[in-house]
């Protein structure tokens, strides 16, 4: 394997917060954070082996995933 998306379903307030900018910190304390169905999607991790890292894996994994009809996604970078 050389890497893999986690993305998950997360509930309408947090995703809201998530997109005005709050901190994460702060949120799991205030909301919800994962629900089993909803339309609000988070990706919370992108892993690509280390000897894959730098050759556009990511890049290829995030573009499969945006294949998806996503009706709302949203990640948190740093």
């Amino acid at each position: 394997m050389r890497g893999y998306i986690f993305v998950t379903c997360i509930s309408e307030l947090y995703y809201k917060a998530l997109i005005k900018g709050d901190y994460i910190e702060e949120l799991e304390d205030k909301y919800i954070l994962y629900v089993k169905q909803s339309p609000y999607w988070y990706i919370s991790s992108v892993v690509v082996d280390r000897e894959y890292q730098r050759k556009g894996i990511a890049t290829q994994l995030l573009n499969t995933l945006m294949q998806h009809p996503f009706e709302h996604l949203c990640a948190v970078t740093v």
